[in-house]
């Protein structure tokens, strides 16, 4: 019988399990020799300062890109500030109507600033987990290739007992 309480749903700790899954891989250095795991010590901080870099690259590119949206964001508003300046000499009927209009198009402005910086921070974010399974990728491979160097592996101990049974 399965796991039955009022708080447990099958179905949800189903679809749960199901997002959230992901297989990890293996990179394990069991079956090295000491200087095979120091290699893949030393493989791994320096793919990981690489990482590091570049990812550091990355955010200062959207801080950038953030900023100049910003920049914009503050000239549109000095550009209001002095169009509101001018409208307040126009008489009352003409101002109410220029004002309204005014204060549409900066509204508009404003959202449309803001989905633009939500959208670099979401495009950033995606490009940000690409660039980290690349890395993570790139150190599988290494760890591989050091794997399959003959002089990093550990010595097997002892023979393997049974082998010659019955051969006699």
């Amino acid at each position: 019988m399965a796991y039955s309480s009022k708080y447990y749903d099958p179905a949800k700790a189903h679809e749960y399990y199901m997002k959230h899954r992901q297989l990890k891989s293996r990179t394990s250095t069991a079956g090295l020799n000491d200087n095979g795991k120091a290699a893949a010590r030393q493989v791994k901080e320096n793919i990981k300062q690489e990482k590091k870099e570049y990812m550091e690259k990355v955010k200062a590119v959207l801080d950038k890109n953030i900023a100049r949206v910003r920049e914009l964001m503050a000239q549109k508003r000095e550009e209001i500030k002095r169009e509101k300046e001018r409208i307040k000499k126009l008489p009352k009927a003409q101002r109410d109507a220029a004002m309204k209009k005014l204060n549409d198009e900066k509204a508009k402005f404003i959202d449309r600033c803001k989905a633009d910086i939500a959208s670099m921070r979401e495009s950033t974010a995606k490009y940000k987990q690409e660039v980290k399974e690349y890395f993570d990728e790139k150190y599988k491979q290494e760890l591989d290739s050091i794997k399959a160097d003959k002089t990093l592996q550990s010595q097997k101990k002892g023979k393997k007992k049974g082998k010659d049974k019955g051969k006699k």
